[in-house]
């Protein structure tokens, strides 16, 4: 049943996504106002007992339109598998966050921050409780361009939601966007 929630909170999210959609137009400030993407990466808890390590994978898609001049509103789904040596723990860490970015013009590439709030769901298949929470996401991105349209992205982001177990998930993610 976990699973529907995450579906039926992402279907919410894109609804109020075209509530903004009108207002992103008048914002533009690139050649296109919207990006998707997909990223894989690495991550996991620097606190969990028992301890997972920072090499557990997980892939993000994502959604960005921008806002406002160096501004953006930014949608991440992601998941990171979670398993602790001997398997002791065996879970999935899945979330949906949506955030506000601001964008640095550098020299190359596009630096970014972010910030927002997320809902976290855990479910594991031994070790730990499954799990529900909201929680706080903060990061940073790197958007170069590859050609007008596509980018490779970097991000690296830290993850509050109070799970009994752990508290805090560090992620860095790899990947490719496209400009719309």
């Amino acid at each position: 049943m976990r699973p529907q929630r995450l579906v039926f909170l992402t279907i919410l999210t894109l609804l109020a996504l075209g509530l903004l959609l009108p207002a992103a137009s008048s914002a533009q400030q690139h050649q296109f106002s919207y990006t998707v993407g997909l990223m894989g990466g690495l991550g996991g808890s620097p606190d969990s007992e028992p301890d997972l390590g920072l090499d557990n994978f997980g892939f993000e898609a994502f959604f960005s339109m921008e806002t406002s001049i160096r501004t953006r509103f930014v949608v991440r789904a992601g998941r990171m598998g979670l398993e602790s040596d001997g398997a002791v723990v065996d879970a999935d860490l899945d979330y949906l966050t949506l955030s506000g970015e601001y964008e640095f013009s550098e020299s190359g590439y596009e630096a970014g921050l972010f910030m927002g709030l997320g809902f976290y769901e855990l479910n594991a298949s031994r070790g730990i409780p499954d799990e529900s929470t909201l929680g706080l996401t903060v990061g940073t991105t790197g958007d170069i361009r590859l050609t007008d349209r596509f980018s490779l992205f970097i991000e690296l982001s830290a993850h509050y939601a109070d799970f009994n177990f752990a508290q805090f998930f560090l992620m860095g993610h790899v990947g490719i966007g496209f400009h719309f």
